[in-house]
């Protein structure tokens, strides 16, 4: 739980998270999956990145050094 309050967790997904390996944009169960992910990393209910087709993301990480 430390790691968590002091970093950000992000993550991406592949073609393999659509249920089948090489599964694609026609897996039926894929805004549930989508979802289930989402949960998983704690995104916001508000993000928007649950309002779009995908869940891509930009993000700028800065160094500590």
């Amino acid at each position: 739980m430390k790691l968590r309050n002091k970093t950000p967790i992000v993550g991406v997904w592949d073609n393999h998270d659509y249920g089948a390996d090489g599964g694609d944009k026609n897996f039926p169960h894929k805004y549930e999956m989508r979802e289930a992910f989402l949960d998983f990393l704690d995104e916001p209910v508000n993000s928007s990145r649950r309002q779009r087709e995908g869940i891509y993301e930009s993000y700028l990480i800065k160094s500590g050094m």
